[in-house]
């Protein structure tokens, strides 16, 4: 890896991801593993609202948030997404 270089940040993610899975299946460094799939989420989270979409992990909070809201009988969160749309009419 050339230190001058400048690397595109989903290129670095996805190296994170790569070496994380690698370890995984090497069964070697879990705390490694979490913590390089950990920076690789941030990144990619950060890109996909950049381009106005919402990663997997934030989408599964706001529906967690809504899902309890209903049912502990409290407003829905502002914030809603398709997703959660849908599953408020499941509800």
């Amino acid at each position: 890896m050339d230190s001058a270089r400048t690397y595109p940040k989903v290129e670095i993610a996805q190296r994170q991801l790569d070496t994380a899975i690698r370890l995984f299946l090497e069964g070697k460094d879990f705390f490694s593993v979490v913590t390089l799939a950990g920076a690789a989420d941030e990144i990619l989270g950060k890109e996909l609202e950049h381009r106005g979409l919402v990663s997997a992990l934030r989408n599964t909070s706001e529906i967690g948030a809504y899902v309890s809201a209903a049912f502990d009988n409290l407003p829905p969160p502002r914030r809603k997404f398709g997703i959660v749309l849908i599953t408020r009419e499941i509800i």
